[in-house]
């Protein structure tokens, strides 16, 4: 696993906070979902405005479903 921190001091969305508490960083997602980087960065910082489309949130919950099988979406969005 890569480098992780807790958002050096930004406020977290629950996305970020899930990969803050795994140890995954916006790296390592953004390498398993195919994901740009700049685009995980923007959903790991708590703006309420900022929602992924549904091929989106898919590609990640496959990552996040890896780690806790009982996640859902209605969780993080």
């Amino acid at each position: 696993m890569g480098i992780w921190g807790k958002g050096l001091g930004r406020n977290r969305s629950k996305l970020g906070s899930w990969m803050d508490e795994n140890k995954i960083s916006q790296k390592e997602l953004g390498e398993k979902t195919g994901i740009n980087k700049s685009t995980i960065s923007d959903l790991c910082r708590e703006d309420e405005d900022r929602h992924p489309n549904r091929k989106t949130k898919d590609k990640i919950m496959e990552v996040i479903n890896e780690v806790d099988p009982k996640a859902s979406k209605k969780k993080f969005w």
